[in-house]
């Protein structure tokens, strides 16, 4: 009982968060949030490499208006996370640029781009660019669980007019 409502409060709070209002860029373009996501992870999940949007400056096919992403984690006081219960965010160096190809520094492919494996500690909040720039994965979860609540920031045309995309 006790796990839960630490888990409610901290969810609770993460939603007030997001319920900020963004208003616009620097260049004037549009800024808007999607709803959070709460996600929970058992012993053995994970989620595979990716990037949260696929198009470059705002543009392409496979845009999603994702600008920013946001991830907060939430644990119970009496669960505090230790090395080698896994769950971590794995992020890497930039992908090419679906636009111009460009690697800023790593590709893909290159087997030995992760830049750093970010603990899930209760009350962490993360923010990252959602496009090709920080690929990332959620490592397999070897003990407990691991709850995060994660919402996107948006903007250009997918932006206007809408928080709830």
């Amino acid at each position: 009982a006790e796990k839960d409502s630490f888990t409610s409060a901290a969810l609770k709070t993460m939603l007030k968060v997001g319920n900020i209002e963004m208003g616009a860029t620097a260049d004037g373009a549009e800024l808007s949030r999607m709803r959070p996501m709460v996600s929970r992870y058992g012993e053995g999940d994970l989620f595979a490499r990716h990037c949260d949007n696929h198009c470059s400056d705002g543009r392409g096919p496979y845009c999603n208006g994702r600008l920013l992403s946001a991830v907060f984690y939430t644990r119970a006081a009496d669960d505090e996370w230790r090395e080698g219960d896994g769950g971590c965010l794995r992020v890497y160096r930039p992908q090419a640029d679906p636009a111009t190809g460009d690697t800023d520094g790593g590709d893909a492919d290159d087997g030995d781009d992760a830049v750093a494996d970010i603990a899930p500690l209760g009350g962490r909040l993360l923010l990252f660019f959602s496009d090709f720039r920080v690929p990332h994965e959620v490592l397999p979860v070897r003990r407990g669980e691991r709850f995060a609540a994660t919402c996107w920031y948006l903007s250009g045309e997918r932006a206007v007019g809408t928080s709830t995309y």
